[in-house]
């Protein structure tokens, strides 16, 4: 499985460098970066031209839902015979938990899942 990190700046690879701290060089996980003078349709251009070279199988983790990289990656979704998940809501436990299943043959959105849940039971409040 391939994961894309797709953001509003550089977001992504803010994310894959913290977890370069974590796993050293990581060869199956790829920030995309939507930055604030792109013009929207090169974007999406860049998005699927990149998305189309990965493998069969994409986790997409996205910032905002709504946004255009969680727009762009759905449609791409939609669009292709690949299998690809989009989720929102990146944040570092989020990516560490998808890395830690690049291996799973779980279908993805069975895999979205387990991720999303991990994730939500990992926000705590301090006591």
């Amino acid at each position: 499985m391939e994961i894309v990190v797709v953001t509003h700046g550089e977001m992504s690879k803010g994310l894959l460098h913290s977890c370069s701290m974590y796993y050293g060089k990581l060869h199956n996980v790829h920030p995309l970066c939507l930055l604030q003078d792109m013009d929207i349709k090169a974007f999406k251009e860049e998005f699927k031209t990149f998305v189309d070279g990965l493998g069969q199988r994409v986790l997409i983790l996205c910032d905002v839902d709504g946004g255009t990289p969680y727009n762009t990656a759905c449609e791409f979704a939609q669009n292709t015979s690949k299998e690809v998940a989009v989720m929102t809501g990146v944040n570092l436990p989020m990516l560490i938990d998808s890395i830690e299943r690049t291996g799973s043959t779980v279908p993805l959105s069975e895999l979205c899942n387990e991720i999303m849940v991990n994730t939500m039971t990992g926000i705590k409040i301090a006591q």
